[in-house]
């Protein structure tokens, strides 16, 4: 009974672990404590971790240590034996050690949610402010520079493709637009907002944002943004019924599907195609960000870690749900 009870106490810390820390916590973020094989871990090793061996991705950081509690959580219910890598030598964990590993790694996942959160509401506070609508930059400019790039011919003359798996970009988010731009340009990560780097790959686009960079990409973001994003007609019926899996991309996509962060995009009235196929390059790319270079596939430090996590029909009730939105 009482190791049920330990092991029932693993398993909350870790699913409250999953979940980020409320916006106005004020706590200090938990350090990992001592165990018999190893010291306390401090905050200022998981960033030297994170820096060193994730390239400061914390998706990534923080998904390497949710597998390892999944796989030790699973080896603890078939009552078996975990093998674990200390340093240079090999321990087995079983029973109470084993649980005493699974209580440690939920801590290191709380923590490091923690400084996350932190991190990302000191970026916000230091950018705070309305998202703004009419962005620094020159659409005058910026259409002729859509001309000279030939965006038009598959974007559309109003910014709404004609194209199912094309997005639309009138109306759209301008700094998100001036990033996905660079990103296309870049074989490097570019840093997208305050949830990480982005890696974008697509043979048409990578050819046309070397025309577009080596101009002010805020130009042509700007001219669209500046656009009329009219309603794209839904394309999948939505239920009144919103499933979660939907509801957690409201906190930065918004509710109706217009953002809630600069840099991020609005999903309200996009193709459902194009949805559709972007949750799913993301999913390709979860945990090996080298992979965005083939098949269009695209990465995000964020968003790949989510749709990893996603269905097909988890992913269609999300590409349903926002190409329904009328983004007026």
């Amino acid at each position: 009974m009482k190791l049920f009870c330990t092991l029932s106490g693993v398993v909350l810390l870790a699913l409250t672990a999953l979940g980020p820390a409320p916006a106005n916590a004020k706590t200090k973020c938990p350090e990992v404590a001592a165990t018999s094989w190893r010291p306390a871990v401090s905050h200022a090793s998981i960033i030297r971790t994170l820096d060193k061996h994730f390239d400061g991705n914390w998706s990534g950081y923080i998904a390497r240590w949710e597998r390892e509690l999944d796989v030790a959580t699973d080896v603890y219910r078939r009552k078996s034996s975990l093998i674990v890598r200390i340093g240079s030598q090999k321990r087995v964990f079983k029973g109470r050690v084993l649980i005493a590993h699974m209580i440690s790694l939920a801590e290191r996942i709380q923590a490091a949610y923690c400084l996350r959160n932190e991190m990302m509401s000191q970026a916000d506070a230091n950018a705070a402010g309305p998202v703004p609508r009419r962005p620094a930059g020159r659409p005058e400019i910026g259409r002729k520079i859509v001309k000279l790039a030939e965006c038009d011919d598959c974007h559309g003359a109003n910014g709404i493709s004609d194209n199912k798996v094309i997005p639309n970009l009138a109306g759209q988010d301008a700094r998100y637009l001036s990033i996905q731009m660079r990103a296309f340009d870049s074989s490097s990560p570019v840093v997208s907002s305050t949830y990480g780097a982005a890696l974008r790959r697509h043979r048409l686009m990578v050819s046309r944002s070397g025309i577009v960079m080596r101009r002010p990409s805020v130009d042509v973001a700007s001219y669209y943004h500046a656009m009329s994003s009219g309603k794209s007609p839904a394309t999948v019926k939505t239920s009144s019924k919103v499933p979660w899996k939907v509801e957690i991309c409201f906190a930065c996509h918004g509710k109706t599907g217009r953002n809630k962060r600069r840099g991020v995009p609005n999903l309200a009235g996009q193709k459902f195609d194009y949805l559709n196929n972007q949750l799913r390059a993301y999913r390709l790319t979860a945990g090996n960000p080298k992979k965005f270079r083939f098949s269009n596939r695209r990465y995000h430090q964020f968003m790949s870690t989510v749709s990893e996590q996603l269905s097909n029909e988890d992913i269609r009730a999300i590409a349903g749900y926002f190409s329904a939105q009328s983004c007026r």
